[in-house]
């Protein structure tokens, strides 16, 4: 489990810059909304529920069809999977125009991602996706009032003392 966690954390420098960039858009405001906790929980769910669904799928397409061809040359490593995966949660936010035209958006991404290099990672973040539409329990509207009512009331706390 260590080991899924930190490879979402190998990046080169200029990914790095490009992720900052991305997360401060996408992730900063689901943050902000539904609290670190349940952003944290929509990012491992999409990195290992992602990493672990195309690894089982290599293994299987390895005993199907036994060609050694076929074999991956290397392991997928990086923030995509759960970055995915939070940009699917973040379809969640917002009225509902933008909320259709955000996950049509992302499904055209996906798609496309898979249609110009239908590899592994494609198929990675396809499933990453789809793993962050499932995860609409932790941002529902009960989860985002849940939050705000604690910020307030953490706010409320630190002016009295």
């Amino acid at each position: 489990m260590t080991v899924l966690l930190r490879s979402a954390m190998y990046v080169s420098p200029i990914e790095l810059a490009v992720w900052w960039i991305a997360f401060s858009l996408v992730v900063a405001p689901l943050e902000h909304r539904f609290g670190w906790r349940r952003v944290f929980a929509g990012f491992a769910i999409g990195h290992v529920g992602a990493t672990v669904s195309t690894a089982a799928l290599q293994m299987w397409e390895a005993q199907a069809f036994p060609n050694p061809d076929l074999i991956p040359e290397r392991i997928d490593v990086g923030a995509s999977y759960g970055f995915f995966a939070l940009a699917a949660l973040a379809t969640y936010h917002g009225s509902a125009r933008r909320r259709l035209l955000w996950a049509a958006g992302l499904v055209a991404v996906a798609a496309g991602g898979m249609v110009l290099d239908f590899g592994w990672t494609a198929i990675g973040h396809a499933i990453a996706v789809l793993l962050g539409f499932a995860c609409y329990r932790l941002v529902n509207s009960d989860a985002a009032v849940h939050h705000e009512a604690r910020v307030r009331a953490r706010r409320l706390y630190e002016m009295e003392h």
